[in-house]
Parts: structure tokens; sequence; C-alpha cells
């Protein structure tokens, strides 16, 4: 370059120390590319295997709030699963109804502003029975006619009085009793609970409001 006198009055003077600086900070550059590299594989297979001792801890989806409308107004109603019956119930309003189609609940609706999932409920699956029950009431049958007394009012002659229930334990089971006998949480494989009271009842209400609207949102391999 210096020996061509055209190019020589252009040419920039380069100091000879410089290109072995430049390959110093490359070669630290690659360096901390690699460690975060490495960093990103660890945290992703930290995340996956968060949860690992707890898998054996299964859940079951019992309700799905849903909200139809916008932000600013709107209605809810509610799907509630009959554990017993292995079948889900729509509760809007005054109307009750059976849902035969599951993709109604757990499949995103190609349309304009479609309900959306608002709020999830989850129970312990070894504990369902106990926790959790849609219909929950005993039908009183009336008396024959024979034993109505002479003024309209029911004969009390030989009819032994009721005797007055037992208190049902509404409260769930608190986790010192479900590991009482199997040491720290998550440990143990297998798990067995014994279930000490009948099913309590919580109602099938109406529920209605209002409230944001979500995304929509995807479930997969739910089961009632």
């Amino acid at each position: 370059m210096k020996e061509d006198p055209e190019i020589a009055a252009d040419a920039v003077p380069i100091n000879s120390e410089l290109i072995p600086e430049l390959n110093q900070l490359s070669q630290i550059a690659r360096a901390e590319l690699n460690y975060i590299e490495q960093e990103i594989k660890d945290l992703q297979i930290m995340i996956s295997s968060q949860f690992a001792d707890y898998k054996h801890l299964a859940y079951r989806l019992y309700a799905v709030f849903v909200h139809h409308g916008s932000v600013e107004f709107g209605h809810y109603y509610i799907y509630i699963c009959d554990f017993e019956r292995n079948i889900w119930r729509k509760y809007n309003d005054n109307y009750v109804t059976e849902v035969h189609d599951l993709d109604e609940i757990f499949t995103s609706q190609d349309r304009q502003n479609p309900p959306t999932p608002y709020f999830l409920v989850y129970v312990n699956a070894t504990m369902k029975d106990r926790l959790v029950s849609p219909l929950c009431r005993e039908i009183l049958e009336s008396p024959p006619e024979d034993q109505l007394s002479g003024d309209g009012g029911i004969a009390t002659e030989g009819v032994t009085p009721p005797t007055v229930a037992e208190d049902v334990d509404m409260n769930p089971p608190a986790y010192d009793e479900i590991w009482a006998d199997k040491g720290t949480s998550g440990t143990e494989d297998n798990h067995h609970i014994e279930d000490k009271t009948g099913p309590t009842g919580v109602g099938g209400n109406e529920v209605t409001g209002r409230g944001p609207s979500n995304k929509d949102t995807d479930f997969h391999d739910v089961q009632c």
C-alpha cells in the first residue's frame, strides 16, 4: 500500500497490537456466550423437573367459571363436574343442564367474542369424594295417610323420634393429616389416604355478575 503513491495517501496506519487484542476480546465474548447458553440449558432442565416429586399428587378439575361478554359488561356461568356420575353440568342462572359435548368446555370456539374461562377449581383426586359433591340432598317422602291423626297432624304414637345427625367435617384435611404416616410430602411414590368421613355437599348455585374477559384458553388431558 505504501509503495503505491495513489493508495498511500489514503492509507490508515494500524497498530500491530490491535489484532491480538481483538482476538482476545473475541475469545472472552465467546466464552461468555457459551456460559449463558449453558445457564439457559440448566434452567430449562430445572424448570422441567421442578415438581417431579409431586407428580403422583394427582388433582382433578372440578369446576370452570366462564365469563361471556366484554371488559365493561358480561355474564357469568359455571360448569361443575359430577365425579360420581362422570358428567359435567352447566349452571346458568335458573337453568341447570347436562353437557353432552365436552368441546363446549375445553375447546376454543372460533367465533367473535367467545366465552372464556375465568377461574378454575381443582381438588385432590384422592379426596374428591370427601371434599366435593355437586348434588348432596335428601328427599323426604310424605307419610302414609294411615299415619295422619284426626286433626290432620302426624300420629306420633309408637314413632321413635329421629336422632340428631352428627356434624360433618366441612374443613379440608390438613397436609399433616395426609402425610402423617408417610414422612415428608413428595418423597414417597405411593400414598394411601383413609377417608374418615362421608362426602360433604357443595351446592351448585347459579353464578352471575360482571368481570373482565380473558383470552382463549385450551385445556388438554382433562378428565372428569
